[in-house]
């Protein structure tokens, strides 16, 4: 899954989710192109509650620091991302 491979697939996400995302994945790849390439990912804080998750993480870029909140459902699929 995408938490241990780092790796996205839509059986990753939910539905609703990675519907959102594979509409947006050209305006979202410019975007990732401006902050130079990618180097790196590291945890930084880990939060669960009765049926979801959420990780903190940031993302390091070439140019940029990205903070990226990653909700996973009870299923262990991702359910949002906030930037």
């Amino acid at each position: 899954n995408v938490k241990e491979t780092g790796t996205s697939r839509a059986e990753d996400y939910t539905t609703e989710l990675w519907s959102k995302l594979a509409g947006a994945q050209p305006e979202m790849q410019n975007d990732l192109r401006r902050f130079g390439n990618y180097r790196q990912a590291q945890l930084v804080e880990h939060q669960s509650q009765q049926a979801s998750s959420s990780q903190y993480a940031i993302l390091d870029f070439e140019k940029t620091r990205v903070l990226q909140v990653f909700t996973f459902n009870e299923q262990g699929k991702v359910a949002s991302i906030q930037t």
